[in-house]
């Protein structure tokens, strides 16, 4: 077992095909195969840790989050560990973390949009001609999450929800 002690997400992911989850916690990310396999390690180049979150976009693709910005991490399994090549996507700091919507994320259009749930508020990241960073919503946000049918859900402190129509 994997020294995650504190995990703090969980996410239904594929990498090169094999079905699995991918924990979020103090040791990084760990890739756990379904039904049961044995977690391996998530050598993704990136620091990442309990105030980090991630999301699943398609197979062997990851969005990542981190303090230090919103990362794109393309992955394969090998042996012993599932290997991720990172490409950044916005070096805006953010403040612990909290929760990732993925809204848009590259294939065909190149195009990423998501938001990010920080305790510096909720951020909106857009690569467009001009890329786009701004906060949408400046409480301390502690989780969001994305429909195509009603668009973004956030939770902040003391009971309190905002809902966005469709991506901004």
């Amino acid at each position: 077992v994997l020294p995650n002690r504190h995990t703090k997400q969980a996410v239904a992911a594929s990498v090169s095909g094999v079905a699995g989850v991918i924990l979020v916690g103090d040791s990084g990310l760990v890739f756990v195969p379904t039904p049961a396999g044995a977690p391996v390690a998530v050598q993704a180049q990136v620091p990442a840790g309990l105030t980090s979150r991630v999301a699943a976009v398609r197979d062997g693709v990851l969005a990542l989050a981190t303090p230090a910005g919103l990362y794109s991490l393309a992955c394969f399994m090998d042996d012993d560990a599932v290997s991720c090549t990172p490409e950044t996507v916005s070096t805006t700091a953010f403040v612990e973390v909290s929760g990732l919507a993925v809204v848009e994320w590259g294939a065909a259009s190149g195009r990423y949009v998501a938001y990010v749930a920080a305790g510096n508020g909720l951020h909106y990241i857009a690569t467009d001609a001009t890329p786009a960073s701004r906060v949408v919503w400046g409480t301390a946000v502690l989780s969001v999450a994305y429909s195509p049918a009603l668009g973004i859900a956030a939770a902040g402190d003391f009971n309190r929800v905002a809902v966005f129509a469709g991506p901004r």
